[in-house]
């Protein structure tokens, strides 16, 4: 084997890894350069001879300074020294390089020249440059397909956020830092939605299109979408999840404008068919207590059938309003566990009452229906507009027909609904009208597409459905035949909560009682019967008509037991306020508040930490003694 020369090998390495070296004799200055350090200035040592003076000609001048404080600062001490710098070459080229150096003493400590190293790494800073270009690419990328992207830990706790989520949202990072996913949650229910995703993240799972609701510290509400995937290394470790978000906050506000203003629309259309129940009703009510007066007044006996008559048709009219002001009132969203077949029990019974009695409508449920996570009123709107599109399709009457029916769709059929394969719970509405002509049929989901003459439809309905469907992981399909009819399929998931059974009502009997009862309600008629059903009872009463006068009866009279006060009153003062003010002058006084908007009664109105009673208007005898008899039991 033929030996080769140690320092033509070295040189040749040097060469390959762009490392040049130099030597400067401190006492006479003179500097010496390798070839690989000519080259990389890009000279030729044959062409010229290297002094300090047209070294430092080729430093940038910004860079030049670090030479000089390298050297003064390095005169007297041991070990090495790095630093980095620009030179430009004599063609004009940039080159970033490195240079190590230390200072060289003699046997007597004195030093006596600097040596040192200089390794060209424009290619290093080019791929540095390149990778932060890449990752300033990636970023842009993600934030225009989302607002921002972030990290967690491999306990679930964030890691990182990217500041757009502070221009977008207003909130800061450091109040999501070092939080788990579940404390950004808001409020402390964990629906069938928290569920699942929180099994995705035990499970290591990617998951996509996750909506939920966050709390900020000023108290208003964000809705965002969130996006995630596991990261684990190469041995499979979990390291934790990376992903990206979305703000749908303005989205989902507009879309709750939208939905109100639809279901406004549709409440607007069913007034006829409303006032015309009402007047049947009325005419019952009328009817029968003529009746009556008269036979009171000739002293005949009075039929039991008329004043039963009268009791069904107040109830009638009761659950009217109820339905009604349930369908009407804004809502917060929020998806349940729930049945159809219960929970559209109501909404069928307005629509019988109030469609045309020229229409038939049947409903077809199946007995043992798997139950769905979605939102009541959701559902409710959805049935609403798609029975209204099929009535306004029947202008000489028709039939139709509501189903309920549990399928199972598999990946072949799923595929066209844009749906996972699975268990569905199928909601259909067909009805035999003349149908929706092919060129209008692509268009039904289409935000303000609409048929129907100037005022007598938006356009909304059939889009908000839509969106209901598949915010709720569901479709919706509409086929259509000229002359045949229309048939819409509601495909909603199939929950996978067990099924419930619905609370059934139970008769409720008139329960005497003692004690001494403070009535406030504006209206005399309506006060009066309350005084006199309460006396009835057993009940010992007095009565006010506003909550000044009260306040005067409870300041006369302090062994009053129990506040019953209509919520909305004339006068400055609700019933909250006059409760407020009870219990300030009998501490232990009993509340029950009477309405005719249940949960809204209070919006404007808190009662802090007293409890209370809701009794909801119009309410039979037997509900009153229910209600009194609750607040009055003594406290567990």
């Amino acid at each position: 084997m033929k030996l080769t020369d140690p320092k033509k090998d070295m040189d040749s390495a040097l060469s390959l890894a762009h490392v040049g070296y130099w030597r400067i004799d401190i006492e006479t200055d003179d500097l010496y350069w390798s070839d690989e350090l000519y080259r990389i200035y890009g000279l030729d040592p044959s062409d010229i001879q290297i002094t300090r003076e047209i070294a430092m000609n080729f430093k940038l001048p910004e860079d030049s300074h670090l030479f000089t404080n390298m050297f003064e600062s390095s005169a007297n001490e041991k070990g090495p020294k790095e630093f980095q710098y620009r030179v430009r070459r004599q063609d004009g080229v940039i080159r970033y390089v490195r240079g190590v150096f230390e200072t060289e003493f003699d046997e007597k400590g004195k030093p006596v020249a600097y040596f040192g190293i200089t390794q060209d790494i424009s290619y290093l800073n080019e791929a540095l440059k390149s990778k932060e270009v890449s990752e300033s690419r990636f970023a842009d990328l993600v934030e225009l397909a989302a607002d921002w992207y972030w990290e967690m830990d491999d306990q679930l706790k964030v890691t990182y956020i990217s500041d757009r989520m502070t221009q977008i949202t207003g909130l800061q990072k450091k109040d999501f830092i070092g939080k788990s996913r579940g404390e950004m949650r808001y409020g402390t229910d964990i629906d069938e939605n928290w569920k699942v995703h929180m099994d995705d993240l035990k499970n290591r799972r990617p998951y996509k299109n996750f909506v939920y609701c966050h709390q900020d510290p000023s108290g208003k509400t964000h809705h965002w979408s969130t996006n995630g995937k596991p990261v684990f290394d190469a041995r499979g470790t979990f390291l934790g999840y990376r992903g990206t978000g979305t703000d749908l906050t303005k989205q989902i506000e507009l879309e709750e404008k939208l939905r109100q203003s639809q279901k406004m629309q549709a409440v607007g259309q069913l007034t006829g068919g409303v006032a015309h129940d009402f007047n049947n009703i009325l005419a019952i009510i009328l009817g029968n207590s003529e009746l009556i007066q008269e036979k009171l007044e000739t002293g005949q006996p009075i039929s039991q059938n008329s004043i039963e008559a009268i009791i069904k048709s107040a109830n009638k009219g009761a659950e009217l309003t109820n339905n009604l002001l349930a369908f009407s009132r804004k809502q917060d969203l929020q998806p349940s566990n729930i049945c159809l077949n219960e929970e559209l029990v109501d909404i069928i019974k307005f629509l019988k009452r109030t469609l045309d009695e020229t229409i038939q409508l049947h409903v077809k449920h199946e007995e043992f229906l798997w139950r769905c996570v979605a939102d009541v009123g959701q559902v409710e709107n959805a049935l609403l507009n798609l029975t209204l599109n099929a009535r306004d399709a029947m202008d000489d009457g028709g039939q139709i027909v509501i189903t309920t029916k549990n399928v199972t769709l598999n990946q072949q059929e799923a595929q066209p609904l844009e749906i996972d394969a699975g268990d569905y719970i199928l909601l259909t509405v067909s009805d035999t009208g003349r149908g929706i002509p092919e060129e209008n049929l692509k268009h039904i989901f289409e935000p303000f597409f609409t048929t129907k003459e100037i005022g007598k439809g938006t356009g909304l309905g059939l889009s908000m459905v839509y969106g209901f469907a598949k915010q709720s992981g569901g479709h919706v399909v509409i086929n259509s035949q000229i002359g045949k009819g229309t048939v819409a399929k509601l495909y909603l998931p199939r929950s996978q909560q067990e099924t419930k059974t619905r609370g059934t009502m139970i008769n409720q009997k008139n329960i005497q009682g003692s004690g001494s009862i403070l009535v406030v309600e504006d209206d005399q008629d309506v006060l009066s019967l309350i005084v006199a059903q309460l006396n009835s009872l057993g009940y010992d009463v007095c009565a006010a008509e506003n909550g000044p006068k009260a306040l005067d009866k409870l300041r006369e009279t302090p062994t009053i037991d129990l506040l019953l006060t209509d919520v909305v009153l004339p006068g400055g003062m609700k019933g909250p306020d006059i409760a407020k003010a009870a219990a300030e002058i009998i501490p232990n006084i009993k509340i029950v508040f009477m309405s005719g908007y249940t949960k809204d009664a209070f919006e404007d109105n808190q009662t802090g930490q007293i409890p209370i009673t809701l009794l909801e208007k119009p309410f039979r005898k037997a509900d009153l003694s229910q209600a009194i008899s609750t607040a009055m039991a003594p406290s567990a």
